[in-house]
């Protein structure tokens, strides 16, 4: 069991940097198109939220990223239904990508492809828009929004 652990443990510390390059590509895509502040790698139950974002219209969007594991991604998004207007999982584009349509349908949490260019390059776009969430405590969505931009100003 304990080898286990360890081995996954190696995985997730592999597809990391491969991970952060996919929120990039995502954050450049929703930025250019929204108009939006956002912020990467927010603590939220016992876990990070890999990107959360606030419109000007003060609706909240959160992003959970994965290089593979659609089954994951859609589990740990599903989680931000208690301070997301708007859900997405990003993924990296790739023949298997039927599952993550399926589960998007039966979610409602929208799909973000990303796509690696022969130079290394990673490109979003979404294939499914997310359905609007009613947000049930967004006290402690305006909450984690706002400490994440007071603890960052706090360390710069």
């Amino acid at each position: 069991m304990e080898s286990m652990k360890i081995m996954h443990l190696k995985i997730q510390q592999k597809n990391k940097p491969q991970e952060i390059k996919i929120v990039e590509a995502v954050e450049r895509f929703i930025i250019s198109k929204w108009k939006v502040k956002s912020r990467r790698e927010i603590p939220f139950c016992e876990r990070s939220l890999d990107l959360f974002l606030k419109k000007k219209n003060g609706k909240f969007v959160s992003v959970e990223a994965k290089v593979d594991a659609p089954s994951k991604a859609f589990k740990q998004a599903s989680r931000y239904k208690y301070i997301s207007d708007y859900i997405y999982v990003a993924i990296l584009e790739n023949k298997s990508n039927i599952l993550s349509n399926t589960l998007a349908k039966e979610t409602g949490i929208g799909l973000i492809l990303v796509k690696r260019d022969s130079l290394d390059r990673y490109y979003a776009r979404i294939v499914k828009e997310s359905k609007k969430f009613t947000v049930i405590n967004r006290c402690t969505a305006e909450d984690i929004y706002s400490n994440c931009f007071l603890e960052r100003s706090m360390n710069e």
